[in-house]
């Protein structure tokens, strides 16, 4: 029965790690609607996480000015 329970939960383990991005970008928005690329920002990121704290700090950093979004890339 043990063995069973471990091949289903590494079954969909897997199954969901398929599913996740390759990696991510911090896509920045100005006040017009307009997508931007400010020089000497850090863009693109490996885990969620990561890129998510970059987009908090950034978004502190730049006080309102622009907004950071992160979006998961499959490619």
């Amino acid at each position: 029965m043990r063995n069973a329970f471990l091949l289903i939960t590494v079954y969909i383990t897997l199954r969901q790690a398929r599913k996740l991005s390759k990696s991510y970008i911090v896509e920045v928005v100005d006040v017009n609607g307009q997508k931007v690329t400010p020089d000497g920002l850090r863009l693109v990121f490996r885990t969620y996480d990561v890129a998510e704290s970059f987009a908090q700090f950034y978004g502190g950093s730049y006080n309102g000015q622009y907004r950071f979004c992160v979006i998961g890339v499959k490619d």
